[in-house]
């Protein structure tokens, strides 16, 4: 199991570099996505039962934060590898993006549980706990949705600073219908919003000007 990771890296690595789109139908897009799930839920379990048999600490640490690296390569390359497709709802384009959705979930959980021992994540201490959550009158797939859209409207803003915000949203903030923000299902929807989730952020933008009108 500890080289799952490694086969995720394969993976991207030959459908960033695939030059002309081969999946030609759904059966073939369903059985390639049914496949990657199942690579997903094995890589999980491998970081979760390795991590956790690591005695030393330092190699504890080390062993996360090449996750976390690598994990963050892999997103980086399918993203400009998206970017440069010409067909946006070609099989192929859409696979891609289900495998950056889904180590950007893998990527996400490896950040927030393990979080202490990333560098670039502060120590619980850290964290304003004394703060409660204020609840939005939009479901969870619509924060996500609203989230995402501010990291386009933002200019110049880092990988770093985007999980950062997104980590921030998480902590303090909830929806109408829950206490507490999944981390899994707050991040596919921020990599790849169903339909639903957008109208949702649509209504609530939408109640936001008129109370604004209302001023």
């Amino acid at each position: 199991m500890s080289s799952s990771v490694t086969t995720l890296t394969s993976i991207v690595y030959h459908l960033c570099n695939v030059e002309e789109d081969n999946l030609r139908d759904k059966k073939q897009y369903e059985a390639q996505k049914a496949a990657l799930l199942a690579e997903i839920h094995t890589i999980r379990e491998a970081i979760v039962i390795n991590a956790l048999s690591i005695v030393n600490q330092q190699k504890y640490k080390q062993f996360i934060a090449h996750k976390y690296r690598t994990l963050t390569v892999l997103e980086s390359l399918l993203e400009e590898a998206i970017s440069k497709k010409e067909s946006e709802y070609s099989f192929t384009t859409q696979l891609m993006k289900e495998v950056l959705s889904h180590t950007g979930v893998l990527n996400y959980f490896v950040q927030y549980h393990f979080s202490p021992t990333l560098d670039s994540q502060p120590a619980p201490s850290q964290h304003i706990t004394t703060i409660e959550k204020i609840k939005l009158d939009v479901t969870a797939g619509g924060i996500a949705v609203l989230t995402k859209a501010l990291m386009k409207a933002a200019l110049n803003i880092t990988p770093k600073v985007q999980d950062e915000i997104v980590s921030y949203i998480v902590t303090h903030f909830n929806s109408r219908r829950t206490d507490d923000l999944a981390i899994t299902t707050f991040k596919k929807n921020y990599r790849n919003p169903e339909p639903a989730a957008i109208e949702d952020a649509i209504g609530f933008l939408t109640r936001m000007i008129d109370h604004l009108r209302n001023l």
